[in-house]
Formats: structure tokens, sequence, C-alpha cells
């Protein structure tokens, strides 16, 4: 295996870090951020610079389906081979992503309660905040068709979808469905299919069967890419110029599919072009790349990756508490205010990630797991 910067001399394959994806999943979520930002506080600073953030920049979430069928096929792929293998295989992913879900829910639900006592409702931005979506929202369902809007923490749809297609490539790897690339490719291509043929966009949409919703589809194609690129990179790994050029072709063509508008005619096809080519290359890349392992091996690299997940579950409730403190509104220049929120969401993530992410994940596992099955995975995706 190609040595990566960064790795655990003598660990497993599964066991390796990757730096390089996770500093992609860090700047993914800064897209989103900024995606989403303008929304919430009506400007969009440094404008020109960030035009392909504000214009589309909601397709960086389908980079984050990619990395994460990557990372769970590279960590758990050959792993669970019974079902004591699967429970362990549960466990983990609820240490991974439920503990920050449930906390920055609370905070949410407190921001909210606090817009009540100002200004008599009980919601900024997203208005489905009752009691059954609450319900959904803390059984990980808030975005899998039962939710009647946007609620609370909205942005964790994307972990409620990607929690459930976990579970689903957990059981495929339990009945061996995945020890070819068939079963990968037919789930991924079958279901960008389905939202090419059946819905006018690729990020919201068309209820397929009746039950089944757009985001989990969306998020079935992406992850099962994912999990092909690790099949791929497995069995081949480029020259590292030409893995240099992979990663700057599939920015690049990112860049510019996120110049095109949501509402495009061609939205589908655009999301499927950004899913299986360019965020696979970028993936590939970062995963073959020894120069962006490197780069990903830096302080800023590895800080920016370990705090991809916090960055992107407490954006919005920051966001909101800006909204209620009016801070936005007593910065005139926007620009300035952007960078005080970052600099404020820097903060908060890294101490969510140092005091709520990492010491929750090793309770949930010291409770829920025999000793010999708590083994510390070096990967673990959001």
């Amino acid at each position: 295996m190609l040595s990566l910067a960064g790795s655990s001399a003598g660990a497993p394959a599964g066991e390796r870090r990757i730096h390089a994806l996770d500093t992609l999943r860090g700047t993914a979520s800064i897209v989103v951020v900024f995606w989403h930002y303008q929304y919430f506080f009506g400007v969009r600073p440094f404008g020109a610079a960030l035009m392909p953030a504000y214009t589309n920049g909601q397709l960086a979430v389908d980079v984050f389906f990619v990395i994460s069928g990557f990372i769970l096929a590279n960590v758990y792929g050959g792993r669970i081979r019974s079902r004591a293998d699967f429970l362990s295989f549960v466990v983990k992913r609820i240490a991974r992503l439920y503990p920050l879900h449930l906390a920055t829910l609370a905070a949410t639900a407190l921001v909210f309660a606090a817009f009540w006592h100002q200004q008599g409702t009980y919601a900024y931005f997203y208005k489905g905040n009752d009691s059954y979506h609450l319900l959904l929202n803390l059984s990980l369902l808030q975005a899998m068709g039962l939710e009647k809007d946007f609620s609370f923490n909205a942005p964790s749809w994307s972990i409620s979808t990607e929690f459930w297609v976990n579970m689903l490539f957990g059981v495929l790897v339990l009945l061996g469905a995945l020890r070819s690339s068939l079963a990968a490719l037919l789930l991924a291509v079958i279901s960008a299919g389905m939202i090419v043929t059946y819905s006018p966009q690729w990020t919201t949409g068309h209820l397929f069967f009746g039950w089944l919703v757009l985001p989990v589809v969306r998020t079935i194609s992406g992850f099962f890419v994912g999990v092909l690129v690790h099949w791929l990179w497995q069995r081949h790994k480029a020259p590292q110029n030409a893995s240099l050029a992979m990663f700057w072709l599939g920015l690049g063509g990112m860049l510019a599919l996120m110049m095109i508008r949501p509402d495009h005619p061609a939205s589908t096809h655009l999301g499927v072009v950004l899913t299986f080519v360019c965020a696979p290359l970028l993936v590939y890349a970062c995963a073959t790349s020894v120069a962006l392992n490197r780069a990903g091996a830096s302080g800023i690299g590895q800080w920016l990756g370990a705090i991809s997940y916090s960055l992107y579950l407490w954006h919005f409730p920051l966001a909101a508490v800006f909204a209620l403190l009016g801070i936005d509104k007593l910065w005139p220049n926007p620009e300035l205010c952007a960078m005080l929120y970052l600099c404020a969401l820097a903060i908060v993530a890294t101490a969510s990630h140092r005091l709520i992410e990492l010491p929750a994940r090793e309770w949930v596992l010291r409770v829920a797991l025999p000793p010999a099955r708590r083994s510390r995975t070096s990967q673990l995706p959001s």
C-alpha cells in the first residue's frame, strides 16, 4: 500500500488515517457554511471570491457522502462478518454521529426558547419546531420522509440520511453483498437515475414510490459512489503527478458546477456529474497523493479535518445566536461580521470537538462495547 504521510506505522490498511480526506471534508463544511450564511443574514460577504459557494454551495454535501462511503469501506469493508461485528459497527456509528447531534439539537432548542421569550416565536429561519419534529430529530429520522418541514438544527438532515445509509452499508457488508463492486454500482447508478428521471432538481423534490424521499436517494447514490472509489483505489494507484492532476480537474469541475443555479433545468444532470465525476476525482486524489496528504497532515490541515463535523453542526445554532443578539446589525460591514462569525464558529467547533465529540464517543464505546471491541479507529467519518 502507498505510504501516506501521517499513517501509523504498522497499522492495518483500514486503520491508516488519510489526512487529505479530513481536510477535504473540512473545506466542504466551510462551503456549506457560506451557502447557508447568505440566507441566515441576507448578505454575501466576499461575494466575488465566494460566488460558487453562494450560487450552489449545497453541492458540497454530496462530497461529504462520497468521502463517507470511501472511508467506511476502508475502515469496515472487510470487518463485519457476524452479528456481533454488525452490532459493534452500529454502536461505533452512534458514538460518532449522535452525541454532537444531540448537543446541537439541545442548543438549538434553547436558542429558540430565547427567541420565544424575545419575539414570541419558537423559531429562527426553520419553522417546523414542534414536539413531533423534536421526536424525529431525537430518533435521527428528521429527513427520512416522516417530516413535514425543516426543523430545529435543520442542516442535520444529512446526518439523518447518512446514519441510515450507513446501516444499509453495514447490512450489505454482513451479507457479503459488497464483496464485488456490482451491488455498490447498482445502488449508485439506480439512485442517481431515479433522481434524473423523476425529480426536477438534484437537491429537492420528488417522493419515490410514495415513501422514499429524495435526500435519502441522493445520499445512497453519493455514499456508494464513495464505496466504488475505494474499490478502485484498492486495486489501482495512479502515479503521483496524475493524482494531482485529478485533484485539480475535480476541483475545477466542482467550482464550475457550483456556478450554476440549483433551479437550472439541468440541475439533476449537474448533480450526477458532481457525484460521479468531480467528487470521485477529489476523493481518489486525496487518498492517493502523498503531496496532498502532507498538506492534510499539517497543523492547520489536521485541525480543519478534526473540527469539520462540529463546524457543520454548530454553524446554524451560532447563526441563530448572532441573530438573537443582533450582532449582524451591530457590524455594518458584512465582511467584518462574517469574519467575526467564522472566528466564533472556529472557537466553538474546536471546543466542541475536544469537550463533546471525543469524550462522548469514548464514553459511548466504553459503556456499550466490551473492551475487545473498543479498538479505536483512526479514520472516523462524519
